[in-house]
């Protein structure tokens, strides 16, 4: 005969610390990529037009656009949290 299994205990949860990322460098590298995308789509405008594939096109101007939105948001989040967690000092040095 096999043992029975154990019955397990109460479950932990588990205490997870906030990353410490602005998120800058990831959008920036999103735009660079949607920038790859759109390079890409417009020199093959034609075949993606004979494949009824043109919206791909619209899809990297809508990344860009949306992309830099993001990054201007980003970046001002993380000059506001500079300030408050590094706020400059009265000399003028910092």
């Amino acid at each position: 005969m096999s043992e029975p299994t154990p019955t397990p205990g109460p479950v932990q949860p588990l205490v997870l610390e906030p990353v410490a990322d602005d998120g800058v460098r990831a959008v920036a590298v999103g735009l660079v990529l949607w920038l790859v995308a759109l390079v890409a789509c417009l020199l093959l405008g034609g075949a993606l037009v004979d494949r009824g594939a043109a919206w791909w096109t619209w899809t990297a101007v809508s990344g860009l656009l949306i992309g830099t939105a993001l990054l201007a948001y980003c970046v001002r989040r993380a000059r506001v949290y500079r300030e408050h967690v590094d706020p400059p000092r009265a000399d003028g040095r910092g």
